[in-house]
C-alpha cells in the first residue's frame, strides 16, 4: 500500500496522469491532482508522470482503505485523491447546464465527448427530412466516405401528454406561476384557486420538469455569446446603441467590461425534507439536523454601469452559472446510465477499484462513504429523486472548469469568493495556469487571473465609513500586510540559520518559510495565528468588518502590490458578492420544505424533499434573473441583459417563442462558427487502444 515513507504504487501514479478531456476541446488533457497552494514552487500541473513522483507522497485514507490522499513534499498539504475519470463526467454534467451540449457516447470513436455545438463539422445532420426531430449522428472519416455513428437527439424534448394547443397551454401557465415568489405549494394553490387553471399537483410537478430543461437549453445557447471570437467587441458596440442621445458622452467608456470579467461566487444551500419518522425515531434524532442540504455553487459577472449618467452609476449582475450538486438518472439504455437502484454491485465493484479506474467517484453512493457522519447518509441522502448527489471535491473543481470556459475571451479575470478552504483549492486548480499567465494591464504587469478570499465579522461600532476613509484605511492595511511579512519571514530566516547557507539553500529556504506563513493566513482571517496577513476594514454601513485576503500571490510576488492588484482588492468586498447571489437566493423559498405538510398525497408530499424539482427552479431562476429581471414590454431591453438574447426576442418577450426554442443543427453550425472552430478539419478514426476513459453517456444523464 502506498504511503508517505516510500513511492507510491504504479496504481496510484496513474491517478496523476493527465487524460483527455474532449469535453473542452479536442486534443486537450487535464489532470486534477496537483499541489493546490498557489505559494509552493510545485503549484499547478507538473511536466510528466516522473515529476509527479517525485513531488507527492500517498497514503490511505483513515476507515476509508480504497481511498488515497495525496501530500505535496514541499508545502506539506494534502489533498484528496480525485479520479479524472469522474471529475471528466462532473463537468460534462456542468457544461450541459451552461452550454449546448450533446456528443458522441461510442468509446472508440475519435470523436466520443466532443461537443456537437461546437465542432459541428465533426457530426452530421439526420434531421433534414423531419425538423422537429432535430437529430444528429457521428461521422469519422477513414477513406473520404462519412460513416453514421451514434446518433442522438439535440436538446430537450417536451414529452407531455396532449395536443399541441393543451401542452403548449399548460407550460405556459407553469412558466408564469414559477415567476411567483413563495413556496412550490403557494404557486400550485395559486393555480387552482385564482387562475382557475386546474393542473393538479402532480401534472404541475410534470410539467415543471420539462419546463425547466427548455428554459435552461434557451440560457445555455445566450451564454454561447460569451465564448463568441468578437464578444468583447460586440459588447462593446451593445453597450455604446445604449447610450441615450439627449446626454453628453464626455469622458464616459463605451463598454462596463473593458476586457475584464469581474466574477462574484459564493455556495447556497436548498433544505430537502426527509421521510416521515415514527415518534420513536423523532426523539432519537431531535437533536439532529432533520433535513438534506442541496449545495448550489453559482458564479456571477459584475457589469459596471459607468457607461450612464453620473447619478445613475452602479453595478448589475449576470449570473454566469448555478450548479446544483447533484445528477439525475435518465431511463436505462444498454450500458449508458447510471446503475439502477437494482444494480449495488456496479457502485461497490467502483468504489474498491484503484482511484484512477472509477467511474462513479464523484457520487456519494452505496459503494463508498465520504466525510464525517457518512453512516447518517444512507437513510436518504444517497438517493435523490431519481439522482445522486455529488460530492463537493469534483462539484467545486468542475464548476470552476466551467466559468473557466465561459470566461475564456475576457483579456483578464478577477474573481471574489466567500466559502470554505475547499473552494478556495479548487478555484486555483481551475485557473492554475492562468494564475501563472503574465499579461499587461495599464501599462502595468499583471496575471490574466487574479482570485480575492472575503470574510466579514459583525462589530459592535456605529456608524459606518466614507469611500474616501476606506481608501485610507486599505493604504495603512496593505502596508501593515507587507510589513508583517517581511518582519515574520525574516524571523523565520534568522530562526533557521539562513545568513550561513549557499544561494541556493537560501532560496529553498525562504520558498519554504513563504509557503508555511501562507499556509497559517489562510487558516481565516479570525483565527489567533492568521489575522495579521488579511487586510481588514470597516463597511460603509459599519455593521461589519471585512477582511480580504489576496490568494493568488504566488511565491514570486513580494512587496505591495501593484496598481493594478492594489484597485482590486480595494473594489472586493462581501456585499458585491452578497448582491451578485442575493436575486437567485431570495427564490430559494420555493425549494424548502413547506411549514406545514400538505393535505393532497404522496405524490406532493414526495415534491417538499424532490431534489430534481428544486434543481428544475434553480434553472428557471437562473434564466428569469438574467432576463425577465425588466418588465415586458415592447420596447428595447436594458444593457444588463448583455445583447445576449436571440435577435427576436431583443424587443420583446413573448412567452410561446422562448418556449418553443430548442436547439438544432442550425444552431449548432452557428455556434461553431460563432466560437471559430468552423474551419476545423476532420479527423480521421481514433487509432487501436487509444480508447477515452468511458463516462457514461458523455457524463451522467447524458442525452
Amino acid at each position: 500500500m502506498a504511503g508517505k515513507s516510500r513511492p507510491m504504487a504504479e496504481e496510484d501514479l496513474r491517478a496523476f496522469e493527465p487524460i483527455p478531456f474532449p469535453e473542452i476541446g479536442p486534443n486537450v488533457t487535464f489532470n486534477a491532482n496537483f499541489c493546490r497552494n498557489p505559494m509552493c514552487p510545485y503549484f499547478g500541473p507538473a511536466p510528466d508522470a516522473g515529476t509527479y513522483r517525485a513531488r507527492y507522497t500517498v497514503e490511505a485514507v483513515e476507515d476509508r482503505p480504497y481511498d488515497r490522499t495525496y501530500e505535496c513534499t514541499f508545502c506539506r498539504k494534502s489533498w484528496p485523491l480525485l479520479s479524472n475519470r469522474s471529475l471528466r463526467a462532473a463537468y460534462a454534467w456542468f457544461k450541459r447546464q451552461s452550454v449546448p451540449f450533446a456528443a458522441c457516447s461510442s468509446p472508440d470513436c475519435v470523436n466520443e465527448g466532443v461537443n456537437v455545438f461546437e465542432y459541428r463539422r465533426r457530426y452530421r445532420n439526420d434531421s433534414s427530412a423531419k425538423p422537429h426531430l432535430a437529430r444528429c449522428s457521428c461521422r469519422s472519416r477513414t477513406t473520404g466516405e462519412a460513416i453514421g455513428r451514434k446518433g442522438m437527439t439535440l436538446g430537450e424534448a417536451i414529452d407531455l401528454r396532449g395536443t399541441r394547443t393543451e401542452v403548449a397551454s399548460r407550460l405556459e401557465e407553469v412558466f408564469r406561476s414559477a415567476r411567483d415568489r413563495g413556496g412550490l405549494r403557494d404557486k400550485i394553490d395559486n393555480l387552482l384557486a385564482y387562475r382557475g387553471y386546474a393542473i393538479g399537483r402532480s401534472r404541475y410537478l410534470r410539467t415543471l420538469k420539462r419546463l425547466a430543461p427548455r428554459l435552461r437549453d434557451l440560457h445555455s445557447y445566450c451564454n454561447t455569446g460569451l465564448m463568441a471570437q468578437d464578444c468583447l467587441a460586440r459588447l462593446d458596440r451593445l453597450f455604446e446603441e445604449e447610450r441615450d442621445a439627449d446626454r453628453p458622452d464626455d469622458a464616459l467608456p463605451g463598454s462596463p467590461f473593458n476586457g475584464v470579467a469581474t466574477l462574484r461566487t459564493d455556495v447556497a444551500s436548498i433544505s430537502l425534507g426527509k421521510r416521515k419518522k415514527s415518534a420513536r425515531s423523532r426523539a432519537e434524532d431531535r437533536d439532529r439536523d432533520r433535513h438534506h442540504l442541496l449545495q448550489v455553487r453559482m458564479t456571477a459577472l459584475r457589469i459596471d454601469r459607468s457607461h450612464v449618467a453620473s447619478e445613475e452609476r452602479g453595478s448589475t449582475h449576470f449570473l454566469l452559472a448555478a450548479h446544483p450538486f447533484v445528477v439525475f438518472k435518465k431511463k436505462k439504455k444498454k450500458g449508458k446510465a447510471l446503475p439502477e437502484d437494482d444494480e449495488p454491485g456496479k457502485m461497490h465493484d467502483d468504489a474498491v477499484r484503484p482511484v484512477a479506474d472509477r467511474q462513479y467517484d464523484h457520487l456519494f453512493h452505496e459503494g463508498t462513504d465520504h466525510g464525517k457522519d457518512a453512516h447518517l447518509k444512507r437513510q436518504r441522502s444517497y438517493l435523490a429523486a431519481g439522482g445522486l448527489f455529488m460530492r463537493p471535491d469534483y462539484a467545486e473543481l468542475a464548476h470552476f472548469m466551467v466559468v473557466k470556459d465561459l470566461t475564456a475571451r475576457f483579456r483578464r479575470v478577477t474573481l471574489c469568493m466567500d466559502g470554505d478552504r475547499t473552494a478556495y483549492a479548487y478555484a486555483t486548480a481551475a485557473f492554475a495556469r492562468d494564475l501563472r499567465t503574465v499579461c499587461h494591464d495599464g501599462g502595468m504587469e499583471c496575471r490574466r487571473a487574479e482570485i480575492a478570499v472575503l470574510q466579514a465579522q459583525r462589530r459592535s461600532g456605529k456608524g459606518g465609513v466614507s469611500r474616501e476613509e476606506q481608501d485610507r484605511i486599505c493604504d495603512v492595511e496593505n502596508e501593515r500586510v507587507v510589513r508583517e511579512w517581511d518582519e515574520r519571514l525574516a524571523a523565520r530566516l534568522e530562526e533557521d540559520g539562513a545568513a550561513d547557507l549557499g544561494d541556493e539553500d537560501r532560496r529553498l529556504l525562504v520558498a519554504k518559510a513563504k509557503v508555511e506563513l501562507f499556509e497559517q493566513v489562510t487558516a481565516g482571517g479570525w483565527a489567533a495565528d492568521a489575522t495579521w496577513g488579511w487586510r481588514k476594514r470597516p463597511t460603509q454601513r459599519g455593521n461589519r468588518l471585512l477582511a480580504s485576503l489576496w490568494l493568488s500571490q504566488g511565491p514570486d510576488r513580494d512587496g505591495p502590490p501593484n496598481a493594478v492588484i492594489d484597485e482590486f482588492l480595494r473594489r472586493s468586498s462581501l456585499q458585491s458578492v452578497d448582491t451578485a447571489i442575493k436575486g437567485l437566493r431570495d427564490t430559494f423559498s420555493s425549494g424548502r420544505r413547506p411549514e406545514s405538510r400538505a393535505g393532497g398525497g404522496i405524490t406532493y408530499y414526495r415534491s417538499s424533499r424532490d431534489a430534481e424539482v428544486a434543481a428544475c427552479q434553480i434553472w428557471l431562476y437562473s434564466f428569469f434573473s438574467n432576463y425577465l429581471r425588466f418588465r415586458i414590454e415592447p420596447r428595447k431591453q436594458r444593457a444588463g441583459l448583455l445583447g445576449l438574447l436571440r435577435r427576436e426576442d431583443r424587443q420583446r418577450f413573448d412567452i410561446a417563442r422562448l418556449l418553443e426554442f430548442q436547439p438544432n443543427w442550425d444552431h449548432a453550425i452557428e455556434i461553431t462558427e460563432r466560437t471559430g472552430h468552423g474551419q476545423e478539419t476532420l479527423p480521421r478514426r481514433r487509432p487501436a487502444g487509444a480508447v477515452l476513459p468511458a463516462v457514461g453517456a458523455s457524463g451522467p444523464g447524458g442525452r
